[in-house]
């Protein structure tokens, strides 16, 4: 497994900015991290105080898999850093740098695998499918009075069921209007189900050779929620590919 990435909230100390030791989870949604709010708990990132280009601030480092990172604070020679905004900055290994797994949730969907620029695997869930293989998560509801069972999708997931109308539609419709900021987005989205991302590490792995969302890949994204054979054929998947998770 590869190096997690470093954040840097600049201005900012451990002794001011954390609640007993912890990374607040408000303060993360106001710093742009909002999808590293699983991080404001114990065990869940290392800590400390650095000074980084003679910005002092809170540096933290996420913990994978219940394993401490094993680079902690800032180390000029062995490290790439971005100032995203002037609320937090991002970096990582040089020798070592993140990937999908570094990002992946606990429990993903299955799905399409999507390839970035460095060959980076991702999966992408698919949300509804002509050929009856959808794999978002459902629960069994069995009917009282015939005791027969009924599959119904896990209402945290109705949202991408909606998307996924929208994007069918979107796709399917050859007089639309282009709208590729929309379309942009909503891969971000569906990449958001299996991996805690956001334009943050998204221009980070830009900056290091490997788009992880262009153009192109957004497209792959959005048909891939839908099954669309295309996907097959363009992005190299197959029936054995097709439903299983990356590699580790």
């Amino acid at each position: 497994m590869s190096h997690p990435f470093h954040y840097f909230i600049p201005n900012a100390n451990s002794t001011g900015w954390c609640l007993g030791g912890l990374l607040p989870a408000d303060r993360l949604k106001e710093h742009h991290l909002g999808h590293l709010v699983h991080l404001a708990g114990p065990g869940k990132a290392a800590i400390c105080d650095a000074q980084i280009d003679g910005v002092t601030g809170l540096l933290f480092t996420p913990n994978v898999d219940g394993r401490f990172a094993r680079e902690i604070g800032y180390k000029a020679g062995s490290q790439t850093w971005m100032k995203a905004s002037g609320k937090v900055w991002i970096g990582w290994e040089k020798d070592d740098p993140p990937g999908p797994k570094e990002l992946e949730k606990p429990e993903i969907v299955r799905g399409y695998i999507v390839t970035d620029e460095a060959g980076g695997q991702w999966c992408v869930p698919i949300a509804r499918s002509p050929r009856g293989m959808a794999t978002l998560p459902s629960d069994l509801v069995w009917d009282v009075e015939t005791g027969e069972p009924q599959s119904q999708r896990k209402p945290a997931y109705d949202w991408l069921w909606e998307l996924s109308g929208e994007i069918f539609d979107y796709l399917n419709n050859p007089n639309r209007p282009a709208d590729l900021p929309w379309l942009r987005k909503s891969a971000l989205k569906i990449m958001q189900v299996n991996y805690r991302i956001s334009p943050l590490e998204l221009n980070a792995f830009q900056a290091m050779g490997r788009c992880v969302i262009d153009e192109m890949r957004a497209n792959l994204i959005a048909l891939a929620l839908i099954d669309n054979e295309i996907v097959e054929a363009v992005a190299g998947n197959d029936e054995a590919k097709k439903n299983e998770t990356p590699p580790g």
